[in-house]
């Protein structure tokens, strides 16, 4: 099965990387779109004294994953079940949107989502194919 790095993984991948390789001998491993905008809007916000580290982070993500999972019609359907199960579950999904773009791109993958945050994905792991909380 292949991986799809939460944006929180994918910061702390040096972290990770052995425990998702030892997890998934051989996937291949892919973002969102949703975490290249993420990204983005680090470096947007970041001091002057982060601006460059973060904008060094995410030339080097751009480099290494060159096509993130896109959002089509089918996910952004996807996208509207989960917010609406998070609704269900008493949540607001206003505060969790990203984190919900990158689940229903996980599920209409058929990818392991891998995340820091599993408890960002508390009302939608059920509908994911592995929810890997490293």
């Amino acid at each position: 099965m292949d991986v799809l790095l939460d944006t929180s993984a994918l910061i702390d991948f040096d972290d990770i990387a052995t425990g998702i390789a030892n997890e998934f001998p051989g996937a291949k491993m892919g973002i969102s779109i949703v975490t290249i905008a993420e990204l983005h809007y680090g470096v947007l916000v970041a001091t002057d004294t982060k601006r460059a580290e973060r904008l060094t982070f995410l030339s080097a993500v751009r480099g290494r994953y060159t096509n993130p999972y896109e959002i089509d019609d089918a996910v952004a359907v996807k996208w509207s079940e989960f917010s609406h199960a998070v609704r269900l579950a008493g949540r607001q999904p206003r505060s969790r949107v990203n984190d919900l773009w990158i689940a229903a791109t996980a599920a209409m993958h058929n990818l392991a989502l891998v995340t820091r945050n599993g408890a960002d994905f508390e009302a939608v792991k059920h509908h994911l194919a592995n929810l890997v909380d490293i």
